[in-house]
């Protein structure tokens, strides 16, 4: 598959700023995904757990996989607003 020396090679290739700026811009994006992704897959597998517990199936699921969606966005709509706020920069105090 990879021999020793690619290995070796792609350790050693450093990364550009350019590629390290793409990065820091795109990680508060990948993390709002992941959030809501882990939300909803989290809430699911509770419902589910709770179906089996009560005997309840498929309204559990079904009411904590809606509860997970909305809480999902919610969270994913707070982090956008959140980021897109302009930036100030703080003030510099001099002594």
């Amino acid at each position: 598959m990879f021999s020793e020396h690619d290995t070796i090679m792609a350790a050693q290739t450093p990364q550009t700023p350019q590629k390290n700026k793409v990065w820091q811009e795109l990680a508060p994006y990948m993390n709002i995904g992941t959030e809501l992704a882990g939300t909803v897959g989290v809430f699911g597998i509770v419902g589910w757990f709770a179906d089996k517990y009560f005997g309840t199936t498929p309204w559990s699921f079904v009411v904590m996989l809606v509860l997970g969606v909305m809480i999902g966005m919610t969270k994913m709509i707070q982090s956008v607003l959140k980021s897109s706020k302009p930036r100030t920069p703080k003030p510099q105090v001099k002594p």
